[in-house]
């Protein structure tokens, strides 16, 4: 088991840190490893799984936690759901008993879903008018929500939380 661990590529760039390597070096390892620590506690730790559905839902505690989070990679960690309308969805459509109508638009995003408004070339169909969003995102059984309101305008877009 000693020889195995010892040609792991991690194990060989660990030992090769030596006394002299350069601080950043040793700070960029500290830094890998701290990320491996955290996803390890991933599926075991709700604490871990709140601090990465934070950054989704942008509920994270500060600015410079969520900026920190995004260092982790997410793809594929979490189930996200989002879901947008001209009006506020029941809790039936939202649970898939009933169909959405009116325009309304469901789909599966690997990870940050609120990108779908930001970041993307649909940002532009959200120029004018209001829109209620929806996000559910779920891991190991459980899950969370979020709703919010976007309000367009040439200027910009504005995201507010709702209860």
């Amino acid at each position: 088991m000693k020889n195995t661990l010892a040609r792991l590529p991690l194990v060989k760039a660990l030992q090769s840190l030596s006394k002299t390597s350069a601080p950043g070096t040793k700070f960029l390892y500290g830094v890998m490893a701290g990320i491996c620590l955290f996803l390890f506690t991933l599926p075991w730790v709700p604490r871990t799984q709140d601090a990465m559905v934070a950054k989704f839902h942008l509920r994270s505690a500060s600015f410079f936690q969520w900026a920190a989070l995004q260092l982790i990679p997410s793809m594929y960690n979490f189930g996200n759901e989002i879901w947008i309308s001209y009006q506020p969805l029941t809790a039936a459509v939202l649970e898939g008993k009933e169909p959405l109508s009116g325009g309304a638009f469901h789909g599966w995003v690997n990870h940050h879903p609120l990108r779908l408004i930001s970041f993307s070339v649909h940002r532009k169909n959200f120029s004018t008018g209001t829109y209620y969003v929806y996000l559910r995102s779920g891991y190991r059984g459980r899950n969370f929500y979020s709703t919010f309101i976007l309000k367009g305008n040439p200027q910009g877009l504005r995201l507010e939380r709702l209860p």
